[in-house]
């Protein structure tokens, strides 16, 4: 267990340090399916969907439309509070996926 823990640490920082090299404004537009591979391949993962990208039109449009509506709902209810509403409206990317086995995440 503490070897699947410090490779996901270990790839956490690689995909991290990976994010942030991507600085210019083509590379931030192709950011999600740029990252959409890099991701499902070092995490494991299927079904990746982008449901926001700051800045960026996400397509479907309704992914981003139910986000920010589920978002404002979790702040309006206390779920979350408007600082943190704040920080997924600044956040790069948003996506949702599953694992090989279907759990989602």
């Amino acid at each position: 267990m503490a070897i699947i823990i410090e490779t996901t640490d270990n790839s956490i920082r690689a995909l991290a340090n990976s994010v942030n090299d991507l600085r210019s404004v083509a590379l931030e537009r192709r950011m999600s399916s740029r990252l959409r591979g890099r991701i499902r391949r070092t995490f494991g993962l299927t079904k990746l969907r982008t449901h926001w990208l700051a800045e960026h039109p996400v397509y479907p449009a309704s992914r981003a439309e139910a986000f920010d509506r589920l978002k404002e709902q979790a702040a309006y209810s206390g779920r979350i509070s408007d600082e943190e509403a704040d920080r997924l409206t600044d956040t790069d990317m948003v996506m949702s996926a599953a694992t090989v086995d279907g759990e989602s995440r």
